[in-house]
C-alpha cells in the first residue's frame, strides 16, 4: 500500500475489501468487510508491550532462579493457620464477653479490641492467600 493510496484485495471467503491507508498511520476498511482499524501506533504500542511483558517475565523468572517454593508455600500456610488460630481466640473472648456481661464500658473495649483483632486477622488471612496463590503461580512458570 502506498501513503494515502487505496488497494482492492479480493478474499476467497469473504469477498471484495478495500483498504486505505492513511498517513497518521491508520488503515481505513470499507466494502464487503469491516476491519478493526486499529490505528499502527497502537499496534505498535500493543505489540511492544507484550515484548517488554516478556522481557519482565524472564527476569522475574530469573530472579527467582533457586528459590524454595515449597518452603515459602509451608510458611506462608503455618501464618495462615496461625491467624485463624488468633480468629478462634477472638470469638471465644466475644463470647465470653457476651455471656458475661462485662459492665458499662469496659464491655465495649473488650468487645471493640476482640472485633478489630477479627478483622485484622481476617484481612491477613486475604492476603497470605493472595501471596500463595501468585506464588504458586510464579512456580509453575
Amino acid at each position: 500500500m502506498q501513503e494515502l493510496g487505496y488497494k482492492f484485495r479480493v478474499s476467497k471467503r469473504k469477498g471484495k475489501k478495500y483498504d486505505a491507508l492513511l498517513s497518521d498511520g491508520r488503515i481505513v476498511s470499507f466494502g464487503a468487510i469491516k476491519s478493526n482499524g486499529e490505528p499502527y501506533q497502537q499496534y505498535q504500542d500493543r505489540t511492544s508491550l507484550k515484548a517488554f511483558r516478556n522481557q519482565q517475565y524472564s527476569r522475574l523468572i530469573a530472579g527467582f532462579d533457586g528459590f524454595d517454593f515449597v518452603g515459602e508455600l509451608t510458611r506462608i500456610e503455618k501464618m495462615i493457620g496461625s491467624q485463624q488460630e488468633r480468629i478462634q481466640e477472638a470469638q471465644n473472648q466475644l463470647n465470653l464477653i457476651n455471656r458475661e456481661f462485662l459492665p458499662g464500658d469496659i464491655e465495649s473495649v473488650y468487645r471493640d479490641r476482640a472485633l478489630t483483632a477479627m478483622n485484622d486477622s481476617t484481612d491477613k488471612i486475604d492476603r497470605l492467600e493472595t501471596l500463595k496463590s501468585e506464588l504458586k503461580r510464579l512456580q509453575l512458570l
